[in-house]
């Protein structure tokens, strides 16, 4: 990283509230994570998530001007801004189609399911009645390992990466040591979701990725599409105003 000083000056010369002391810690994260999401300030969850990220970034290499704007970058995008771990499918029907497409959900499947204008948010069945559907069936036996009925909703996306499925849930219990297969919203509690993004981080060899400036390369493997690629950009812009 720049020298914690230089980053804390960059952020307050960008209107953030910091103090300018050199300690990179927890405060110090979260008005980073606040800035990347263009918000004017860090939330409780940021909070949350800023001391996660003081803790574990360390351990995993993500030490670098590059490796932490992307990685910031992409968690940006697959948590909303850093505003939730676990997915919401509170979607339009437009959302859904836009989305996921008609090989993953009929178009009479996403009128009758997704959220017309004006209604409130989806209820909690409607929405696991999406999951199920985009994905259950051929795509998720065989991208996700959900094998069994309901996992769709079950394993639903959550933690730093949004981790979905439960193939991929179960790789986390076995490289994270946390058995998230049998609790899976042990993943949407900040330090367990942070932890297990880091691990896929390292296990999938990111750091390389993002020390090449390798975005596209980068979303294909976090999201296995290009899915949110000009948000994706626009929080990498943003992190390295005060990173790079």
């Amino acid at each position: 990283m720049l020298p914690a000083t230089d980053i804390q000056q960059r952020l307050r010369d960008q209107g953030m509230t910091i103090a300018v002391d050199g300690g990179f810690g927890p405060k110090s994260y979260a008005v980073l994570l606040a800035w990347v999401a263009n918000k004017s300030a860090p939330t409780a969850l940021m909070l949350q998530l800023g001391q996660a990220c003081s803790d574990l970034f360390p351990q995993f290499q993500i030490d670098t001007p590059l490796r932490l704007a992307h990685n910031l970058a992409q968690a940006c995008v697959e948590t909303g801004g850093f505003n939730q771990l676990r997915e919401s499918l509170n979607y339009s029907v437009s959302g859904l189609l836009s989305t996921f497409g008609t090989g993953r959900i009929t178009s009479a499947d996403a009128q009758r399911l997704g959220r017309k204008n004006g209604e409130p948010p989806l209820s909690a069945d409607r929405q696991a009645a999406i999951a199920n559907i985009v994905y259950g069936g051929v795509f998720g036996r065989t991208q996700l390992g959900n094998t069994q009925p309901g996992d769709g909703f079950l394993f639903r996306g959550r933690g730093w990466k949004q981790t979905t499925g439960r193939f991929n849930y179960g790789q986390v219990k076995a490289l994270a040591g946390l058995d998230v297969v049998n609790e899976p919203d042990l993943l949407a509690q900040p330090e367990n979701g942070v932890r297990a993004g880091c691990v896929f981080w390292a296990s999938k060899n990111c750091n390389a990725l993002a020390d090449a400036d390798d975005i596209v390369g980068l979303t294909q493997r976090v999201n296995g599409g290009q899915n949110g690629i000009v948000q994706r950009k626009a929080a990498l812009l943003r992190a390295k105003q005060v990173l790079v």
